[in-house]
């Protein structure tokens, strides 16, 4: 995969060979050393909002990967494994929950994908990302139950794993049978470009989130189910 949107969205062409760093009084700052992307994220403030941290440690995880990569336009198979090492430590602070590589690696492809699928490489990735990994990684409000429905059919292995989820938190899923209605077809197409399942579709105050992955959606539904 060439994940060329990191160095097109933050290092417009002709911008590439300096960045500027505010902290320090406009010196040039060498980001292509990953381990100084973590630490510059450590040092955020502790007010800032938690959508807002993940969505600055994804960006300056972006201009460390464009920095590195720059020779190539971004051009990087492994990416998902590079920012995995990267964010691993910030992600796990900021979520306050270790988060480990493979986890990592899950969620980013999957999030891209949808990315893709959904809105073109020209949508802003990182606000995307922090909102997939709030959703992933933290707590839903005991005050703020989302309505859940999943699309699914019976005879899909990996459906089969969330209804048993559903069945054991005993949490309120609207089912929607792909192949008995048309219109859930229809409705899971239109919003991620495919009708592969299971997909959980979580509605809350915050607008309509698209859940894939079996084994995120288990998890998120064990989450729910501690509030």
């Amino acid at each position: 995969m060439q994940f060329t949107y990191v160095t097109n969205a933050l290092h417009p062409a002709g911008d590439r060979s300096k960045l500027r760093c505010a902290s320090t009084g406009g010196e040039e700052s060498d980001r292509s050393n990953p381990s100084m992307a973590v630490r510059e994220n450590q040092t955020m403030p502790d007010n800032t909002d938690l959508r807002q941290r993940l969505i600055e440690a994804f960006t300056t995880a972006g201009r460390a990967h464009g920095f590195a990569f720059v020779q190539v336009n971004g051009a990087d198979d492994d990416w998902a494994y590079w920012y995995a090492d990267i964010l691993q430590q910030p992600l796990s602070l900021i979520l306050n929950r270790e988060l480990t590589r493979s986890q990592i690696v899950v969620c980013l492809t999957a999030i891209e994908d949808e990315r893709l699928s959904r809105f073109g490489d020209q949508h802003p990735w990182a606000p995307l990302y922090a909102d997939h990994f709030l959703t992933m990684f933290t707590a839903p409000q005991p005050d703020a139950q989302p309505q859940l429905a999943l699309y699914y059919y019976p005879e899909c292995p990996y459906c089969q794993r969330v209804l048993r989820a559903i069945t054991e938190t005993g949490a309120n899923v609207s089912l929607r049978h792909i192949w008995d209605e048309q219109q859930h077809r229809a409705d899971l197409q239109a919003a991620r470009g495919r009708t592969t399942v299971p997909v959980l579709r979580i509605a809350d105050q915050d607008g309509d989130r698209w859940m894939p992955e079996s084994t995120d959606i288990v998890r998120y539904l064990h989450e729910l189910a501690k509030t």
